[in-house]
């Protein structure tokens, strides 16, 4: 449903004038986020970088744990699943934010 109704405020004029006014309110916080990002230095950027890592490593360990030290850890399945996954879609996505090219593959 979110879909169409996402479909929807694109396709159609009607349902932009309509809908306008709730869109504005609901992605202004968002705009405003976005906007004190790309408007900021580099020095703003990596604040903001060292607090996404921070709480990526404080769900981390609060969820499972100490982080593996060893590479081998993870492969020998001495790791649980979820916490595999987690921390490979995790590489993943740094990957891709890091990388311009690995983002242009996809």
């Amino acid at each position: 449903l979110a879909v169409a109704v996402i479909y929807t405020y694109f396709a159609s004029e009607w349902a932009r004038g309509f809908m306008g006014p709730p869109v504005k309110a609901v992605c202004r916080p968002v705009a405003c986020v976005c906007q004190w990002v790309t408007s900021g230095g580099c020095a703003r950027r990596l604040i903001l970088l060292a607090v996404l890592c921070a709480l990526w490593a404080a769900f981390t360990i609060h969820r499972w744990g100490a982080i593996p030290s060893r590479l081998d850890d993870i492969t020998s399945g001495k790791t649980p699943l979820a916490e595999t996954v987690w921390l490979a879609v995790s590489a993943a996505i740094a990957l891709l934010l890091a990388c311009p090219q690995v983002r242009g593959c996809l």
